[in-house]
């Protein structure tokens, strides 16, 4: 299991600077939106992605649905040239999808069964729906680390969630290895100076990914 964990913090916005966070992903920590408001920044992005799975026949279309069914971010069409025109303009004005942003790639699956095994090739359509304005604040890495936690670690902390209290960065050098002496005081001296020493609640962010 790959783990990844960042010392974030709020910055002004820069040409190298290009990550940030939806201001709706920082709603835990108001303080730190209202400590950055003159750091507040507009871009336009998606407003979302959406999948179109195109099959040669309704046989193959039933088939693939069969575990994996059309949502509301992806949808199962088949036909001809010209149903599969009039059956994408009907998406594309339902889901606020954008005609001329998309990429498409080829798929084979193959299933197998008791008796014998069934390959289907379809052809994916990625769409970008309509851009949309959303307020950010630009993030630099202070910190970084990559694994070096035992497996407690994983119960404790969740994936992909941000972290915003110091205590819980101090609760998280807890779970560095400790196999061996030499390579554990290291650990700690490293996570220390770049989470812990220079962590400040309201300015600092403390990040998971595995």
């Amino acid at each position: 299991m790959g783990l990844d964990i960042y010392h974030l913090k709020i910055t002004e916005k820069y040409d190298t600077i290009l990550d940030y966070f939806r201001l709706s992903e920082l709603a835990a920590c108001p303080e730190m939106i209202s400590r950055h408001e003159h750091l507040i920044a507009e871009i336009e992005e998606p407003a979302g992605y959406f999948d179109v799975f195109i099959f040669k026949d309704e046989q193959e279309l039933q088939l693939y649905a069969k575990k994996n069914p059309a949502t509301s971010d992806r949808a199962l069409i088949t036909g001809g040239p010209d149903h599969l025109r009039q059956e994408l303009k009907k998406l594309e004005d339902r889901y606020n999808l954008n005609p001329s942003d998309f990429f498409s790639e080829q798929h084979t699956h193959t299933y197998s069964s008791f008796l014998k095994k069934t390959e289907i090739t379809y052809t994916r359509r990625f769409y970008s729906m309509h851009d949309v304005k959303r307020k950010v604040l630009y993030h630099t890495d202070a910190g970084y680390q990559r694994r070096g936690m035992n497996q407690d670690f994983f119960k404790i902390f969740t994936n992909d969630t941000l972290y915003f209290r110091k205590e819980d960065v101090i609760r998280a050098m807890d779970y560095i290895y400790d196999d061996d002496p030499a390579d554990y005081k290291e650990r700690i001296d490293n996570f220390r100076q770049n989470f812990i020493d220079n962590f400040i609640e309201g300015e600092s962010i403390f990040f998971i990914s595995w």
